[in-house]
């Protein structure tokens, strides 16, 4: 696992996070909201797994980082599971 990956999956998030806001402050259609969160929540979950990997394979100081960085994608990705909960 290279650092790589884990810029790609910060990306990927970005533009899925952006896409999910851009619709719901625009008035999308409601399905189209919820399959843009559900999206946004399998791509937090990818950026925590790749969070996650580099943690693993970490020694000393940037182990330290890296410890923080899962804790907040952790909690990210909670929070885009949580969502669509929030709408039943």
């Amino acid at each position: 696992m290279d650092r790589a990956r884990l810029v790609a999956s910060e990306r990927e998030y970005e533009a899925a996070e952006a896409a999910f806001l851009v619709a719901a402050s625009e008035g999308g259609a409601l399905h189209q909201i919820a399959e843009l969160g559900l999206s946004a929540a399998s791509v937090a979950g990818g950026l925590n797994s790749a969070a996650y990997e580099l943690l693993h394979a970490s020694h000393g100081e940037r182990r330290a980082e890296l410890d923080l960085l899962t804790e907040r994608t952790e909690v990210l990705a909670e929070l885009w599971r949580d969502t669509p909960l929030a709408e039943t």
